[in-house]
């Protein structure tokens, strides 16, 4: 990518200032465009974007590296003159043996810097910057050099004997008993002295980050003499000797970017995001939650492929106007050579502009981030490819539907780097087709050709600002895919929709997961998942709870309140080949919900689309009374001629409900449980019943009449009630 770059937060005020954080290879021509679709289907409405006049300026920028690697770093150790270090213990759980080498620690001070390594056979080696690398083993012989083991807690000391000047590096592993000495090498220096500065999992020389570690790290601690035998055994059984100059509990401020140093205040600060509220070296496999058992969750998770923020410099300042209308917008950058990037945000609606645009769309960037930048993996085969794609991969660009190298998943996104796959006009490896912002356009597109007012809002807004942003609105319709939320989210909605707010939900595969916001770095989200199946990771044992909150991490079914008490469904299938039509059922003439289907004769709906041909797939719901759906719930709508996708809900055969359902209040709930609804909106031009449908659903939804309530179970509200056809009434 000869130009790309991020910006620092998925949404705006009008009047503020968006950073642009960029790299390239000479002068880059910008300016402020506003999106409506970044479909690049022949035989759809194509790429669309409008110039913001006025707004235009030029920069110069230079190729930026991605600083991948997590670590620790304490630049102010506290050391006083003559105070010296001349042993270090830690536990140690590596995950992956490096390609070369990889640091435990790396200390800077008066002597130089001394660091200890393990190199690609699992070997120790200890340098204190007097000779290259690797220092020397002795004794010569491997005899009786003992490996770090991969996956098994070990602890390691580092010990400068006096006298000869020899630093004795020994390791006590938890599934052996006793010591192994590791080797001896010369040493005459202590391993820190006054002035110090410590990094633990990296070697880091200004902002280039070397040698980063894969595994966990637990009470490292430096002592200010050499530790007896006796001292390193009562040590490996819990028992630490008095007197440590240094000694960092990660067990404390797990929500914290600090790693917390108990003698003399030298804390730590965590860059790019390692796992926290990991297991440690005493955990039992009893406790399974980390606020509880603290002394359990001790370690912390570095991965050498970590990435939370580029750290790129500001290269530009885009300023937005104060009147700029609410919407998708996109910084366009140029280069000298043609190539062109587009960074898209929001921009959130003025204040008191509610009133005259009572629809809110709400998009979910929790769902950008968690697959943005998803690398392609097996077992599923690509079908299409793109050099936004290829880019990611040979950065080492990871999402949270990875695998870091050392096989444990990916439980970070940000939004402070490269997204390459957030774009207007990005097409998915797995489908072939727009996926995430570039299908949600369709949405946004066909809302402006329908004349329907309509503000943009994000996952992230309604995080920020809860329940009291949603109650601005009457209606409130989503993306495509809105499967990942926070708490607080569910709670706003939830709460909305209590006090007669309506919804549409115009997507598949929604509400399905909970992600946390980290407290000390908004741009992040955290993830954990639990019995995932379908080809996904699992979160180690004892790991599936939230660092950032606390919840349990897992699919949405599992939380309360799940899925299908606010949508009425809930994930059912997916596939990857094609999507099909939808079959009206009984229900769909039933006087509360015909208000959805006038004006439409046909009995088969959304059999044409630009998203996988047709208006039911990739990813589908669907309503099951016994495990959420309101019982007074209607299923108007039914597609299940899926062929081989596969089945995600042990109870129900992959099937699309389209559910319809009032709530106390006033309000009431729509339903559309699929993906690729939205791509069928101006599928074979926009006069077609699934734009019907959807017009009729909007207009009613935004209609200020309360919808009735209440009734009886399994009887219609009016004073035409009749029974609700039972084949609207799947999973009993």
């Amino acid at each position: 990518m000869l130009v790309t770059g991020y910006t620092d937060w998925p949404s705006y005020d009008p009047g503020d200032s968006v950073p642009l954080h960029l790299s390239g290879d000479g002068e880059i021509s910008i300016e402020l465009v506003r999106l409506r679709h970044g479909d690049t289907n022949p035989d759809g409405p194509g790429l669309v974007y409008r110039k913001v006049p006025g707004i235009a300026l030029t920069a110069t920028a230079r190729p930026r590296p991605l600083p991948r690697g997590s670590y620790m770093t304490a630049e102010n150790l506290g050391l006083e003159d003559g105070e010296a270090a001349r042993s270090f213990t830690a536990w140690v759980y590596l995950t992956r043996y490096p390609e070369h080498r990889a640091t435990i620690f790396s200390a800077s001070h008066s002597g130089g810097v001394s660091r200890l390594d393990v190199d690609a056979t699992g070997r120790l080696a200890y340098s204190d910057g007097s000779a290259g690398w690797p220092p020397p083993l002795a004794p010569p012989n491997e005899s009786g050099t003992v490996r770090l083991a991969a996956r098994v807690w070990s602890l390691v000391a580092l010990v400068i004997r006096p006298g000869p000047g020899i630093a004795e590096i020994a390791v006590y592993r938890s599934d052996d008993t006793g010591w192994r000495n590791h080797g001896q090498h010369a040493s005459g220096r202590p391993i820190l002295t006054a002035g110090a500065s410590i990094t633990f999992a990296a070697h880091v020389d200004g902002p280039a980050v070397s040698d980063a570690f894969d595994g966990k790290l637990e009470a490292p601690a430096f002592w200010p003499r050499p530790l007896t035998a006796s001292e390193l055994a009562a040590l490996a059984a819990g028992q630490a000797p008095a007197g440590s100059l240094l000694r960092w509990d990660f067990s404390q401020s797990q929500q914290s970017l600090t790693a917390v140093e108990v003698c003399r205040e030298a804390h730590g600060t965590l860059v790019n995001l390692p796992a926290r509220a990991v297991t440690g070296h005493s955990w039992s496999g009893l406790e399974e939650d980390w606020r509880t058992a603290p002394r359990d969750y001790a370690a912390i998770h570095f991965h050498h492929d970590d990435l939370a923020d580029a750290r790129w410099p500001v290269t530009a300042t885009l300023a937005l106007p104060g009147d700029l209308d609410n919407g998708v917008y996109a910084a366009k950058l140029s280069a000298a050579g043609g190539e062109t990037d587009l960074l898209p945000f929001t921009v959130r609606a003025r204040a008191g502009s509610a009133a005259s645009r009572p629809l809110a769309v709400l998009l979910p960037t929790f769902t950008y981030l968690a697959y943005a930048n998803e690398a392609i993996f097996d077992p599923h085969v690509p079908l299409t490819r793109s050099d936004a794609d290829d880019w990611a991969a040979e950065q080492g660009l990871l999402s949270q539907y990875n695998w870091h190298a050392d096989g444990s998943g990916v439980i970070y996104a940000s939004w402070l780097r490269p997204l390459l796959n957030l774009r207007p006009d990005y097409r998915y490896w797995l489908t072939g087709h727009p996926h995430g912002l570039s299908a949600d356009l369709y949405l946004l597109d066909w809302l402006e050709r329908e004349g329907i007012a309509f503000e943009v809002l994000t996952d992230h807004d309604l995080h920020r600002d809860g329940r009291e942003l949603l109650g601005r609105y009457r209606a409130v319709v989503t993306g495509s895919h809105p499967e990942y939320w926070t708490r607080r989210n569910a709670e706003a909605l939830t709460s909305y929709l209590d006090q007669g707010g309506r919804l549409v939900y115009a997507g598949g595969n929604g509400f399905g997961g909970y992600v946390g916001i980290h407290p000390e770095l908004a741009q992040a989200t955290e993830m954990r998942r639990l019995t995932s199946g379908f080809g996904l990771w699992d979160s180690e044992p004892g790991e599936a709870r939230l660092a950032s909150t606390g919840e349990m991490g897992g699919h949405g079914r599992h939380h309360q309140p799940r899925g299908r008490q606010i949508t009425g469904v809930d994930i059912t299938g997916m596939g990857f080949s094609r999507a099909v039509a939808f079959r009206r059922t009984d229900a769909s003439y039933d006087p509360r919900a015909a208000f959805a289907f006038d004006g439409v004769e046909e009995k088969v709906i959304g059999g044409h689309g630009l998203h996988m041909g047709g208006a039911a797939g990739y990813e589908v719901d669907g309503a099951d009374y016994a495990s959420g759906t309101p019982a007074h719930a209607l299923v108007v709508a039914t597609a299940d001629d899926f062929g081989a996708y596969v089945q995600t809900d042990s109870r129900i055969a992959p099937r699309a409900d389209m559910v319809f359902f009032e709530t106390p209040a006033g309000g009431a709930v729509f339903s559309f449980s699929s993906i690729t609804w939205t791509g069928s909106l101006s599928g074979n031009s926009y006069n077609n019943c699934v734009s019907t449908i959807t017009r009729n659903v909007l207009r009613r939804f935004l209609d200020p009449a309360p919808f009735s309530w209440p009734f009886r179970e399994g009887h219609s509200a009016g004073s035409e009630s009749r029974p609700v056809p039972q084949e609207s009434r799947p999973g009993r």
